[in-house]
């Protein structure tokens, strides 16, 4: 890293840092800075003059703005119910198809059964039978 932070640690300077989660992942930025911007409103000896992260230079204002941003397991929390929203949306549609299906066999049932006709046209169909099995 070659980076200008000389002007950073002029006067009284503390540094904090993120180490490594038990995961093997990055620790977490935002709630460093989050609570370090928290702490600067109380106490105003504390200036926040900038930082490092992943190897960029930050300032003041973009420490500010990185701490009002979510922290990350609400992200990921997010992230996965936007996820789930549209499964849950395709599951219930394909559970709609053999219930729609099950009302339309429940009235067809209710009203009469399929292709049923008035008795007389049963009868007609019956004398038709009747004069083909005669001849």
């Amino acid at each position: 890293m070659n980076l200008e932070i000389e002007e950073l640690l002029v006067g009284p300077t503390a540094i904090a840092f993120t180490g490594t989660r038990p995961d093997g992942s990055s620790g977490d930025p935002v709630s460093i800075a989050k609570a370090l911007t928290n702490f600067a409103k109380d106490h105003e000896d504390l200036i926040i003059k900038g930082g490092v992260l992943e190897g960029a230079l930050l300032s003041t204002e973009e420490i500010t703005a990185l701490s009002k941003i979510a922290p990350r397991e609400e992200l990921l929390a997010r992230l996965a119910g936007g996820m789930a929203a549209p499964l849950r949306e395709f599951a219930s549609l394909l559970n709609a198809i053999p219930q729609n299906f099950a009302y339309a066999l429940s009235a067809l049932i209710e009203a009469g059964g399929a292709g049923t006709g008035t008795d007389e046209a049963t009868e007609a169909v019956s004398d038709d039978e009747a004069t083909e099995a005669v001849a």
